[in-house]
């Protein structure tokens, strides 16, 4: 589900707790960013940085405060991030602020997973790679995309709730393609 265009504040997320597991994600409508060796365009960088991971934290502190975690419930709480934020997988470089904004995210998803097992070592943070999505974002790269690899919305959507279905306290913290493999940071 994508919260970008119905969220105007953190209020559209506390009224859906009821409804866990949370699925808080935000992901920019296209990227323009040029595969560039020096990059120096400020308003690129901070918007992808905004969307990227600013949002994730305005969005999800509130929830750490209205969430009754007592019962000691399985509660997940993923993001939607990119395999180019692992540091370990990068063999082409570029796309700087795209990069290091999905590279931030998967640290406060580690934050967020130590800081909330003190009060309920059942929750679960995890990081979620959808696979290429037919999408704006991917438009320019899809010509060079198998076509099997190639996803819709609903598949890749489907194979991440399996990927959140399968995941244990043990698996928070970590960053998961849409398949079910661990990316390494």
């Amino acid at each position: 589900r994508d919260i970008t265009t119905e969220i105007t504040s953190d209020e559209y997320i506390i009224n859906k707790i009821p409804d866990l597991p949370v699925v808080a994600t935000t992901v920019p409508d296209e990227n323009t960013e040029v595969n560039n060796p020096i990059p120096i365009d400020e308003p690129e960088i901070d918007t992808s940085t905004n969307i990227t991971f600013t949002n994730e934290l305005i969005t999800t502190i509130p929830l750490f405060s209205d969430i009754d975690f007592s019962d000691q419930a399985k509660n997940v709480f993923a993001f939607l991030s990119a395999r180019v934020g692992s540091i370990t997988d990068n063999k082409i470089g570029g796309w700087y602020s795209y990069r290091a904004s999905k590279t931030a995210l998967n640290q406060i998803v580690k934050n967020f997973s130590i800081e909330i097992k003190r009060s309920n070592p059942n929750s679960i943070f995890i990081g979620l790679q959808p696979g290429t999505v037919k999408s704006n974002l991917s438009k320019p790269f899809e010509k060079n995309v198998q076509s099997d690899n190639l996803f819709t919305p609903d598949h890749s959507a489907s194979k991440l709730l399996e990927v959140i279905d399968s995941l244990t306290s043990d698996d928070s913290g970590k960053f998961y393609a849409w398949n079910g493999d661990e990316i390494q940071p």
